[in-house]
């Protein structure tokens, strides 16, 4: 049950996911897996305020599992409930909150304190090149980059799914010798992940911001304007740096309808509207 919901969701499939989730909670209605599934489903449709729901209802059925605080967090930072997320245990979960806060100098520290503590863990490396990348920390970026891997194999080399796009924009404002070999292979990435008949939003942002740095506008916001359509509601699009640094009306367009359809979620639950969290441009 778990590889086929999570197989259709990555192909965009949602129906057939939830589908499999409703069969599996009659089957087990104390399994707290098949509602996270659906919790997932919720939250790419666009259903915020259900999906929060039902992540607190995954929370009650599993206090002890940390995957289940891990991802309610995350669904208060995507509310915007970021005063929440700033009390998890897990810093991943904290420094995230505080970009969004505006708070760049208080994430920088508790980012670095932790890559220090982890300096060869690839999903820390990961999360420290997101929070330079998101602030604007680029020649960061650049310099972190020559000194932990030197050239584009070995960076591949360090990651299952290497971060592509969070050192990309950087190598090319720098006019860094690997930014090529890195472009090829993000889009070669991407490619793969299509062919293998993956349609989830997701992949339409990240197709997105490729398209923006390939210098075509029209074709990026066609992406966005499509994952909006398919249920995307990011609020970490506001603080985009690669989105924000060719901003167009119809980029302002799209930013607004989010923040409508994020404050319409909020409503919901009986929370009060709230701006955007603002880009570090």
């Amino acid at each position: 049950n778990t590889n086929l919901a999570a197989y259709y969701g990555r192909q965009g499939d949602f129906d057939k996911v939830r589908e499999i989730s409703e069969r599996w909670a009659t089957i087990s209605p104390q399994h707290p897996a098949p509602q996270a599934f659906l919790a997932i489903i919720a939250e790419r449709s666009g259903h915020l305020a259900e999906a929060m729901r039902l992540r607190r209802k995954v929370m009650e059925m599993a206090p002890d599992d940390p995957r289940a605080s891990r991802e309610l967090h995350f669904a208060e930072l995507g509310l915007g409930e970021y005063h929440l997320a700033l009390e998890a245990d897990q810093e991943f979960i904290r420094y995230r909150a505080m970009v969004l806060m505006g708070r760049k100098q208080d994430a920088l520290a508790l980012v670095s304190q932790e890559l220090a503590a982890r300096p060869d863990f690839p999903l820390q490396q990961s999360d420290y090149l997101w929070v330079c990348h998101v602030t604007g920390e680029w020649p960061e970026i650049v310099r972190y980059y020559d000194a932990t891997w030197g050239d584009a194999e070995a960076f591949e080399h360090s990651f299952n799914s290497p971060p592509y796009g969070l050192v990309l924009p950087a190598l090319a404002d720098a006019g860094h010798k690997d930014a090529p070999a890195i472009f090829s292979a993000a889009r070669d990435d991407l490619q793969t992940i299509r062919a293998s008949g993956f349609q989830a939003a997701g992949y339409d942002v990240v197709d997105a911001r490729i398209s923006m740095l390939e210098g075509d506008q029209d074709k990026a916001m066609d992406l966005l304007e499509l994952a909006y359509d398919k249920g995307s509601r990011d609020i970490y699009l506001f603080i985009d740096p690669v989105l924000n640094a060719a901003s167009s009306p119809r980029f302002e367009a799209l930013l607004a309808k989010t923040a409508d359809a994020i404050n319409a979620e909020r409503a919901k639950l009986g929370l009060p509207a709230i701006e955007m969290p603002e880009p570090y441009l």
